[in-house]
């Protein structure tokens, strides 16, 4: 229900100018404003979840089809995308945020993880 409702209250724009590429807008900007880049709309559905007794966690990942190897030791943006994940038993749910049309779980080409 929560996933449902985040499609349908909020649109996904790419912010990547300033600190937009790396930090996300409050969960109360997006309640108000209604959209958000993959950060905020995946710090929103945390929030919400977090209200509904439900855990997840804010994912940064690598997505697409092509990247590179982290480098563990060098302190850099080596990720390009925001998902929440929602640990279920010995499993992961993954939520892309960023779709309005994409069914709960769906999971797109997830290369790269690293939690917040």
């Amino acid at each position: 229900m929560i996933y449902e409702y985040l499609q349908s209250k909020t649109r996904y724009v790419s912010i990547q100018l300033g600190i937009g590429g790396l930090q996300p807008f409050a969960a109360s900007v997006v309640d108000q404003t209604g959209y958000g880049d993959c950060k905020a709309l995946s710090n929103y559905t945390v929030a919400m979840l977090k209200e509904a007794g439900i855990k997840g966690y804010y994912t940064v990942i690598e997505a697409g089809r092509q990247h590179a190897d982290v480098v563990p030791d060098f302190p850099s943006h080596q990720f390009n995308h925001v998902v929440v994940s929602v640990p279920n038993g010995k499993d992961t749910l993954w939520l892309e945020c960023t779709s309005q049309t994409n069914p709960f779980g769906y999971q797109a080409h997830l290369q790269k993880i690293a939690r917040r």
